[in-house]
């Protein structure tokens, strides 16, 4: 993966969760796609797609905390509704995306935080029961 824009730890990071996952970077480093992100039980599908908006100073800040949102494909269900931390709609404006709130994360990249821990995170607060 050669992209001019991108810093060796985030194609490290890429290389790790490619491990697991399919991510793809951007020609301008700026955002990460990942195809094929299995979800918990009870989605009205199984996988999804996961679009992360990486921060110029990444690993330092995680994707995740606006202004650099993680974000999901809209109409995701789970057990028939919208996933509580899901903002239908409020996506990077291209596209048919919708924003996971993603207030706060315990993310340290001194300790060795990435994208496979990030993604793991995701897949956490997917695993929360839906908003009644």
């Amino acid at each position: 993966m050669n992209v001019p824009h991108a810093s060796p730890v985030l194609l490290d990071h890429l290389r790790v969760a490619a491990r697991t996952y399919r991510p793809s970077l951007s020609e301008d480093g700026r955002w990460v796609l990942v195809q094929d992100f299995v979800l918990p039980a009870g989605y009205n599908v199984a996988t999804t797609q996961v679009l992360m908006s990486i921060p110029p100073d990444y690993p330092v800040r995680a994707p995740g905390p606006l202004p650099h949102g993680i974000y999901l494909p809209t109409g995701l269900k789970s057990q028939g509704r919208t996933p509580r931390h899901i903002m239908e709609g409020q996506g990077p404006g291209w596209g048919k995306w919708s924003w996971l709130c993603m207030y706060r994360i315990d993310w340290d990249s001194r300790r060795g935080d990435d994208l496979v821990r990030l993604l793991e995170l995701v897949r956490a607060i997917l695993s929360l029961p839906a908003a009644p």
